[in-house]
């Protein structure tokens, strides 16, 4: 029992002695200046670190705003534009579609008969005058052999074969299915929404309801402040007869666009640009343009739909989200600073008072 007490003592003496070896130490290291200068300088440098890799990733971030402006505006301006299609598309099919299930045209179609189409055309122009914003459609009915029946706008043309030129329409006969496509007609590029007719499930011929790109053009301009110019590739001007007399853009492309809609600047700077449509975007004098191909329905290229914004509106904005990162920047390391600052008044209170109870 003596034995285990004294082994008790010396273990005991030797846990004081490693105590007090370490009081002593941290007595030594609490008195030492050069440990607390190192301490802050370590703590400086690790947080000027951490300033300069921030401002080093967010001056790349800046540098890239122009850039990433300029992309978004190109995103935008090609959402814009197809969603402006897409519900001229469903205007034109809608309205088809409404022509369509005249009960004249029907009949007059069943028989032959092209005054009945007619008189109900008319009916049907009138309404539209009255009641809608569309002042002179412009519709045209097909028989079942792919001729034309009545053309609204010009009803003493008629009995001409469409099939070898009209694809869209042979489509309709063929699928029995409605359809709408951008097609070059004789007043330029025009949006056709197709419907089969069927008098008793016997497919009797098709109507075409037509309109032009100019409510495109103020839509992206009312909405979007875009402007937008189409621009009809000069192969197909003989199809396109009202435009041959239009403003020429360059040697390949005619303005297909309403002169009196069309911005004058814009058209200016395009036309004193050296135009290359194989590319996607490019900026004029005042604006950037983005080219966007468009399409008929047999998937040629027949015009090019040149869509434009202000360069200087695209600039501000540049300058404006350049000036909200710099604030940001600065603040953030304002703040950082002042973090350092603080937290070295607080190390160097808790030194003093862990200072002072060591020596008590």
């Amino acid at each position: 029992m003596y034995k285990y007490f004294t082994l008790f003592l010396q273990l005991n003496n030797t846990i004081a002695i490693i105590k007090k070896s370490y009081l002593d130490m941290g007595i030594k290291i609490m008195n030492s200046n050069s440990f607390f200068k190192k301490s802050y300088i370590f703590i400086t440098i690790a947080v000027v670190i951490a300033l300069v890799v921030i401002w080093s990733k967010n001056l790349d971030s800046i540098a890239e705003v122009k850039d990433k402006i300029y992309t978004e505006q190109t995103i935008t301006m090609e959402k814009v534009y197809a969603k402006a299609i897409k519900d001229e598309s469903d205007v034109v099919m809608t309205n088809a579609d409404n022509i369509s299930r005249d009960s004249g045209i029907i009949q007059g179609l069943k028989i032959n008969d092209r005054n009945m189409v007619l008189e109900s055309l008319k009916s049907i122009k009138k309404s539209y005058k009255s009641n809608t914003i569309f002042g002179n459609v412009k519709i045209h009915v097909h028989d079942r052999n792919i001729h034309s029946f009545v053309r609204l706008w010009n009803p003493d043309k008629y009995g001409d074969d469409l099939s070898g030129f009209r694809k869209s329409i042979v489509a309709v006969k063929e699928k029995h299915a409605p359809l709408v496509a951008l097609e070059v007609g004789v007043t330029g590029v025009e949006l056709r929404g197709i419907i089969p007719i069927f008098s008793a499930d016997e497919y009797v011929g098709s109507v075409e309801f037509m309109q032009g790109t100019d409510t495109i053009v103020k839509a992206l301009k009312n909405k979007f402040n875009i402007d937008l110019i189409i621009a009809l590739d000069n192969r197909y001007s003989d199809t396109a007869k009202e435009l041959q007399h239009a403003t020429k853009i360059n040697q390949n492309l005619i303005l297909a666009t309403n002169e009196k809609m069309a911005d004058k600047t814009f058209l200016e700077d395009l036309k004193t640009t050296a135009l290359n449509t194989n590319l996607k975007t490019f900026n004029t004098k005042h604006y950037y343009t983005e080219v966007i191909p468009v399409k008929d329905f047999s998937g040629d290229v027949v015009a090019y739909a040149l869509l434009g914004q202000k360069l200087e509106v695209l600039d501000e904005k540049v300058k404006e989200t350049k000036s909200l990162l710099i604030e940001k920047l600065v603040l953030n390391s304002v703040l950082g600073i002042l973090s350092l600052i603080l937290f070295i008044i607080i190390l160097r209170i808790m030194i003093f008072q862990i200072r002072v109870w060591i020596s008590k």
